[in-house]
């Protein structure tokens, strides 16, 4: 951040957007916990840099936000990302993309939140509904639900979500999906559990000879 800041107080060098985006995804994979707060300035200071030197080309794009959503997540702020998805989705000028919701969906899924799953189905819904390829949902984004299921032990809503992946043409389950819907069985209090899960790795041998 230094050497930026140096850029932004020179006049022979100016800072692009790859340049604010390396710094934040640098702050948001480093321990500090004040991440955040450290993205959400810089944020602010590419759009007063963008306002009052007229330069588009500094709007902040998907790949910054991304960056604010990721920085929020890693630290368990399940919420606050949250609150950035939805500033991306009400904004006119950036469209969120499959990493936008997987951040979150994943933020959700590792938090204690009782109702996780369920904010976690709602953006794969959320989703669905926008249509666009650029959020069409993918193998990652079904895992992260069904982890979010599992994680609490409800075993029968994260298979409905496999068998979901395995009827729908355009999304493959892999390794991860079967184990985490086992996962979920073993954790719950179904007395049939060790059945079920005899029964979804008789399923993983089958689609592998297939």
């Amino acid at each position: 951040e230094d050497v930026l800041r140096e850029m932004l107080s020179g006049q022979e060098v100016e800072p692009s957007v790859l340049t604010f985006n390396s710094v934040m995804n640098a702050w948001s994979k480093s321990e500090a916990e004040d991440a955040p707060e450290r993205c959400k300035r810089l944020l602010d200071d590419m759009r007063e840099v963008a306002n009052t030197s007229n330069r588009s080309e500094l709007v902040p794009d998907i790949v910054t936000h991304n960056n604010m959503i990721d920085a929020y997540a890693r630290r368990g702020r399940a919420k606050e990302a949250d609150e950035v998805l939805r500033e991306i989705i009400n904004s006119p000028r950036i469209q969120p993309d499959v990493f936008s919701f997987s951040i979150v969906m994943n933020a959700w899924s590792k938090s204690d939140a009782e109702d996780a799953p369920e904010r976690c189905k709602r953006l794969l819904d959320e989703m669905r509904t926008i249509g666009s390829t650029s959020v069409a949902p993918n193998t990652l984004t079904y895992n992260t639900v069904i982890e979010a299921y599992a994680r609490r032990g409800r075993a029968q809503e994260a298979e409905e979500l496999l068998r979901e992946m395995l009827s729908n043409p355009g999304v493959e389950p892999n390794v991860l999906s079967f184990k985490s819907v086992m996962k979920a069985w073993s954790k719950s209090d179904a007395a049939d559990a060790p059945e079920q899960c005899e029964r979804l790795l008789a399923n993983m041998i089958e689609l592998s000879d297939c």
